[in-house]
């Protein structure tokens, strides 16, 4: 054991930092929590995380940027979408039912 892990194992002793870490924890977790939801929500998606969020494979997504049938954002080369336009474009992809009968 170093001496300065000694020093600090006298001054405060386990049970206290562990008691002090808990509360950090409780405390902590919450905003990293909040804030993970909101780059959820908020957030810019580049290719790949876009290609996992629609469960397709990049190529796709590629070639809704070539013939622009997605929402993008061009930002150099790189390729950024928005969460809440791209749920936007989702809701316009979707197919209605044919009423019964037809």
């Amino acid at each position: 054991m170093d001496r300065e892990n000694l020093t600090y194992r006298m001054v405060f002793p386990p049970e206290l930092l562990e008691a002090i870490s808990n509360e950090l924890a409780k405390k902590i977790g919450p905003l990293l929590s909040a804030h993970t939801s909101e780059e959820k929500e908020c957030g810019l998606f580049d290719v790949e995380a876009l290609s996992k969020y629609l469960n397709v494979n990049k190529t796709w997504v590629y070639d809704r940027v070539k013939f622009n049938d997605i929402p993008y954002i061009k930002m150099g080369k790189y390729l950024r979408f928005k969460k809440p336009r791209i749920d936007r474009w989702l809701e316009k992809q979707s197919v209605k039912p044919l009423p019964n009968g037809k």
